[in-house]
């Protein structure tokens, strides 16, 4: 959300932006997980609009042989496995919202195989759609080169801040709930102070979950912390 911010704003310090967002998606993730799904299925939108953008930029900009299983050489293999595989996790936030479905034996199984196969799909559509339009040391020294190569640019820096603000809004939802859920099991410390809720929304284990987060935010780098 950062890089993407700095685009815009290049002047407006990392740490304030990264602080300045975790205040928005806190907030929402506070009021209600009603309110959460509402701001997701807007940025839905947006996100696929800023894949249609992109996919529609082959049209437009000169393309590259794909170069195929070969790397740059950077990092190893399980480096670069911890650092893409938050990106995945996702798929587990429908898990945790168990508690709130009105049929989670039937709606976890198909939520949770298709977010993954809908994952898959896009995830290696877009390796294509980069292996076609830079050259491995492109990929390395321009990290909004799909902004810069889309058909309509904008559209995919817009859908950067929503797909990363719904990521972070989807897991603050769901990681208190499943916090609540395990306290009310008594498998964490404190449970009986986590398992209360308020009008039905699990505030004392939001309180914790944003704390954590906040702390790890504050660090500095994501990619540090990932390994």
């Amino acid at each position: 959300f950062t890089e993407g911010w700095a685009v815009i704003f290049p002047h407006h310090p990392p740490s304030m932006v990264v602080l300045g967002a975790f205040l928005v998606v806190a907030v929402i993730s506070w009021r209600s997980a009603a309110l959460a799904a509402r701001a997701q299925s807007l940025m839905f939108w947006v996100v696929t609009a800023a894949l249609l953008s992109a996919a529609l930029g082959l049209t437009q900009h000169h393309t590259v042989a794909p170069t195929w299983l070969k790397g740059v050489g950077e990092v190893d293999l399980l480096t670069g496995f911890t650092i893409f595989f938050p990106a995945a996790t996702g798929i587990m936030v429908g898990v945790g919202m168990s508690g709130s479905l009105a049929n989670s034996r039937r709606s976890i199984p198909r939520g949770t195989l298709g977010a993954w196969a809908i994952g898959l799909t896009v995830y290696v559509l877009a390796a294509i759609w980069y292996a076609s339009m830079g050259t491995p040391a492109e990929l390395v020294a321009q990290k909004t080169l799909m902004v810069d190569r889309a058909l309509f640019g904008p559209v995919v820096l817009a859908g950067l801040l929503c797909s990363t603000t719904v990521a972070a809004l989807s897991t603050l939802v769901a990681a208190p709930r499943l916090l609540n859920a395990m306290a009310g099991h008594g498998v964490v410390p404190g449970g009986a102070w986590l398992a209360k809720t308020e009008d039905g929304e699990p505030r004392r284990a939001t309180i914790v979950s944003l704390a954590f987060v906040g702390m790890f935010l504050m660090t500095g780098s994501l990619d540090a912390i990932a390994p």
